[in-house]
């Protein structure tokens, strides 16, 4: 038999199946608009017409070795960035609340930009 909170069980469940969704939709979404042209008021052109033509089998391989360079990259360079600030906000150094205060600030940029569009 269901205790007293059940519903508070069906309604502690509804926000991570809607999240599957709002991340989803986007995700899909994107991987078709990257294989679309893209127009401002244009319809845009099939991606299997695209597939099929000479000059992106040609161009392919060239776009798939950027976008690893780029991945591969930029990874290493936030896994670089984020090991000093984690050095820095766990050493004893001079000045470390002031550090710490100028490294967190691109983290909390967002949330107040955010706030204060909804003013």
């Amino acid at each position: 038999m269901l205790g007293p909170d059940y519903r508070l069980g069906f309604l502690s469940s509804c926000p991570p199946s809607s999240s599957v969704g709002l991340v989803a939709y986007p995700f899909c979404y994107a991987i078709y608009l990257s294989m679309t042209r893209k127009y401002v008021g244009v319809r845009p052109s099939g991606w299997l017409r695209q597939l099929r033509s000479s000059s992106l089998r040609r161009l392919l391989p060239a776009r798939l070795i950027n976008s690893f360079i780029f991945t591969f990259g930029s990874v290493a360079v936030k896994l670089v960035l984020g090991m000093i600030m984690a050095l820095v906000l766990t050493s004893g150094v001079r000045f470390r609340r002031l550090l710490t205060g100028v490294l967190l600030i691109p983290w909390v940029a967002p949330t107040v930009v955010s706030a204060l569009n909804f003013l």
